[in-house]
């Protein structure tokens, strides 16, 4: 498995990012809103259910061009199932859940 460097670091949001390279930084850097998880990090299936869980950086998947993290590989198991039903439903659920964590 390849991490990010230490040299490659970004700081944001109170989270720390590592790349490979400067060129994937300045990309992320730029495009925030493209390549940082959806939901910000949160679990779509949890949040489908109404809960807020966190994601874990090793579990996840790209779909539709965009990254999702799962909190475990059963969530991502259900996700893979159907991702458009569930990103559907994380998309109707988020904006309330999003305002109690303080996003």
């Amino acid at each position: 498995m390849l991490f990010g460097r230490p040299e490659f670091e970004l700081n944001l949001d109170g989270a720390v990012w590592r790349f490979s390279n400067e060129g994937n930084r300045g990309a992320f850097e730029k495009h925030r809103d493209v390549y940082a998880p959806c939901f910000a990090g949160y679990d779509p299936v949890a949040i489908g259910r109404g809960r807020s869980g966190p994601g874990h950086p090793l579990i996840w998947t790209v779909a539709g061009q965009r990254l999702y993290l799962f909190y475990s590989e059963q969530t991502r198991a259900s996700f893979l199932a159907d991702p458009g039903r569930i990103i559907d439903t994380a998309e109707r659920k988020w904006p309330d859940l999003a305002g109690n964590l303080g996003q």
